[in-house]
């Protein structure tokens, strides 16, 4: 699946500006399946006599993450209920980046707030397991009319560790 995103082909010529945007585009579908924590790397090899370049592409997808939970700080304007339905992003879903982003420009498009900001803290009392945690995460909205945060906290599919995201 992740080989249709490619844009370059055998036989091409080198071109780091479309391996770049194949990565972009495999780390992007990795991460609106749940793999929150994926890493795509190239790897290549140059070979100078016969001036062609192997190219490996090492695909970490890391575990799975769900969403934990969803909260919302400092809202003044409205009320939770009208911000938790501009999010995409569900609570106890697989973690999807685009649902992620998708509900950052939904929270912009309403007009109590000038700015929206994804964060992500750490959550304390974890990290000394195998994976690193996050904490309650979402967009963090700015502006004279209103200041709001939100936030989405995230697990990994099995229970030994816990990661939370914005």
């Amino acid at each position: 699946e992740l080989k249709a995103l490619m844009n370059f082909r055998e036989g091409e010529v080198f071109s780091r500006k479309k391996i770049t945007a194949s990565i972009q585009r495999m780390t992007e579908r990795l991460g609106d399946e749940g793999y929150a924590f994926a890493k795509v790397n190239a790897v290549p090899e140059i070979d100078e006599e016969t001036r062609t370049v192997s190219l490996l592409l090492v695909v970490e997808p890391g575990q799975k993450v769900t969403v934990r939970r969803i909260l919302f700080e400092g809202n003044t304007k409205t009320r939770d209920y009208v911000l938790r339905r501009e999010m995409r992003q569900m609570e106890g879903a697989w973690f999807s980046q685009s649902a992620i982003d998708r509900s950052k420009v939904r929270m912009q498009r309403l007009t109590y707030f000038e700015t929206v900001e994804v964060e992500t803290p750490a959550v304390p009392g974890t990290g000394s397991g195998s994976l690193p945690a996050l904490g309650p995460a979402g967009p963090v909205c700015n502006g004279e009319k209103n200041v709001k945060s939100a936030g989405g906290g995230r697990a990994p599919d099995s229970p030994e560790s816990s990661h939370t995201y914005d």
